[in-house]
Protein backbone atom coordinates (compact mmCIF):
# COMPACT_ATOMS: atom_id res chain seq x y z
CA UNK A 1 0.00 0.00 0.00
CA UNK A 2 1.23 3.30 -1.08
CA UNK A 3 2.35 6.04 1.56
CA UNK A 4 -0.48 8.32 0.74
CA UNK A 5 -3.09 5.55 0.93
CA UNK A 6 -1.67 4.92 4.63
CA UNK A 7 -2.10 8.67 5.29
CA UNK A 8 -5.82 8.86 4.30
CA UNK A 9 -8.05 8.39 7.78
CA UNK A 10 -11.89 8.68 8.02
CA UNK A 11 -13.20 11.74 9.38
CA UNK A 12 -13.94 11.66 12.95
CA UNK A 13 -16.36 14.91 14.09
CA UNK A 14 -15.61 14.33 17.41
CA UNK A 15 -11.87 14.31 17.24
CA UNK A 16 -12.14 17.20 14.77
CA UNK A 17 -14.49 19.35 17.51
CA UNK A 18 -11.83 18.11 20.32
CA UNK A 19 -8.74 19.13 18.34
CA UNK A 20 -10.95 22.64 17.33
CA UNK A 21 -11.49 24.06 21.29
CA UNK A 22 -8.01 22.77 22.13
CA UNK A 23 -6.79 25.24 19.13
CA UNK A 24 -9.92 28.22 19.68
CA UNK A 25 -9.09 27.80 23.81
CA UNK A 26 -5.26 28.50 23.00
CA UNK A 27 -5.97 31.52 20.90
CA UNK A 28 -8.63 32.97 23.18
CA UNK A 29 -8.46 31.93 26.25
CA UNK A 30 -11.42 32.06 28.83
CA UNK A 31 -13.28 35.00 26.45
CA UNK A 32 -15.86 32.22 25.38
CA UNK A 33 -17.86 30.09 27.66
CA UNK A 34 -18.06 26.15 26.84
CA UNK A 35 -21.70 26.20 26.11
CA UNK A 36 -20.74 28.89 23.25
CA UNK A 37 -17.52 27.14 21.93
CA UNK A 38 -19.56 24.13 21.61
CA UNK A 39 -22.21 25.58 19.43
CA UNK A 40 -19.16 27.70 17.49
CA UNK A 41 -17.85 24.38 17.15
CA UNK A 42 -20.64 22.21 15.89
CA UNK A 43 -22.02 25.21 13.60
CA UNK A 44 -18.22 24.81 11.83
CA UNK A 45 -18.67 21.50 11.17
CA UNK A 46 -22.15 21.38 10.23
CA UNK A 47 -21.03 23.71 7.14
CA UNK A 48 -19.00 21.45 5.55
CA UNK A 49 -22.42 19.27 5.55
CA UNK A 50 -25.70 21.61 5.16
CA UNK A 51 -27.97 21.26 2.60
CA UNK A 52 -30.30 24.05 1.61
CA UNK A 53 -33.20 24.33 3.59
CA UNK A 54 -35.35 26.53 1.79
CA UNK A 55 -36.07 26.29 -2.34
CA UNK A 56 -34.52 29.65 -2.69
CA UNK A 57 -31.47 28.80 -0.75
CA UNK A 58 -28.44 27.66 -2.49
CA UNK A 59 -25.34 26.67 -0.20
CA UNK A 60 -22.26 24.78 -1.12
CA UNK A 61 -20.21 23.52 0.84
CA UNK A 62 -16.71 24.71 1.17
CA UNK A 63 -15.46 21.17 -0.33
CA UNK A 64 -18.13 21.00 -2.80
CA UNK A 65 -16.73 24.93 -3.99
CA UNK A 66 -13.17 23.55 -4.14
CA UNK A 67 -14.33 20.06 -6.40
CA UNK A 68 -16.44 22.87 -8.85
CA UNK A 69 -13.41 24.72 -9.05
CA UNK A 70 -11.00 22.24 -9.55
CA UNK A 71 -13.66 20.25 -12.47
CA UNK A 72 -13.92 23.65 -14.22
CA UNK A 73 -10.51 24.01 -14.83
CA UNK A 74 -10.11 20.93 -15.96
CA UNK A 75 -13.54 20.58 -18.35
CA UNK A 76 -13.70 24.16 -19.26
CA UNK A 77 -11.12 23.73 -21.80
CA UNK A 78 -12.38 20.23 -23.24
CA UNK A 79 -15.78 21.35 -23.54
CA UNK A 80 -14.63 24.55 -25.37
CA UNK A 81 -12.56 22.55 -27.82
CA UNK A 82 -15.48 20.00 -28.55
CA UNK A 83 -17.88 23.09 -29.50
CA UNK A 84 -15.17 24.57 -31.91
CA UNK A 85 -16.45 22.46 -34.65
CA UNK A 86 -20.26 23.72 -34.11
CA UNK A 87 -18.91 27.54 -33.61
CA UNK A 88 -18.59 30.34 -36.35
CA UNK A 89 -16.17 32.79 -36.93
CA UNK A 90 -17.39 33.24 -40.38
CA UNK A 91 -19.41 35.50 -42.76
CA UNK A 92 -20.70 35.92 -45.46
CA UNK A 93 -20.80 38.49 -48.60
CA UNK A 94 -23.85 40.37 -46.67
CA UNK A 95 -22.60 40.05 -43.42
CA UNK A 96 -24.33 37.29 -42.15
CA UNK A 97 -22.77 34.50 -40.11
CA UNK A 98 -22.01 31.37 -42.04
CA UNK A 99 -23.74 27.75 -40.52
CA UNK A 100 -20.48 25.84 -39.91
CA UNK A 101 -20.98 22.29 -42.30
CA UNK A 102 -21.11 20.48 -38.56
CA UNK A 103 -24.53 22.39 -37.73
CA UNK A 104 -25.53 21.80 -41.21
CA UNK A 105 -25.32 18.09 -41.09
CA UNK A 106 -27.02 18.34 -37.46
CA UNK A 107 -29.91 20.15 -39.37
CA UNK A 108 -30.65 17.74 -41.99
CA UNK A 109 -30.20 14.75 -40.23
CA UNK A 110 -32.84 16.35 -37.71
CA UNK A 111 -34.76 17.82 -40.14
CA UNK A 112 -38.08 15.39 -40.55
CA UNK A 113 -38.48 15.57 -36.56
CA UNK A 114 -38.07 19.16 -36.69
CA UNK A 115 -40.59 19.62 -39.67
CA UNK A 116 -43.29 17.00 -37.37
CA UNK A 117 -42.68 19.02 -33.99
CA UNK A 118 -43.37 22.57 -36.33
CA UNK A 119 -46.66 21.41 -38.39
CA UNK A 120 -47.59 19.05 -35.63
CA UNK A 121 -50.56 21.42 -33.57
CA UNK A 122 -51.42 23.16 -36.94
CA UNK A 123 -52.39 20.07 -38.86
CA UNK A 124 -53.99 18.70 -35.44
CA UNK A 125 -56.29 21.73 -35.39
CA UNK A 126 -57.33 21.73 -39.15
CA UNK A 127 -58.20 18.17 -38.60
CA UNK A 128 -60.61 19.06 -35.64
CA UNK A 129 -61.79 21.40 -37.20
CA UNK A 130 -62.41 19.94 -40.50
CA UNK A 131 -66.15 18.79 -39.72
CA UNK A 132 -67.17 21.46 -38.54
CA UNK A 133 -66.47 23.14 -41.67
CA UNK A 134 -67.41 20.74 -44.13
CA UNK A 135 -71.14 21.97 -45.13
CA UNK A 136 -73.28 20.68 -48.01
Amino acid sequence: MSTRAQDVVKFDPAAAAERMRERVRAMLGEMLTDDELTRMIHRELDSFSKKPTGASEKYVTPLGQLVHSEMGKILAPKINAALQEYMTQEWDNVGNPMIPEAVKKLIVEAAPAILTAMLNNGIAQVLQQLPNNIRF
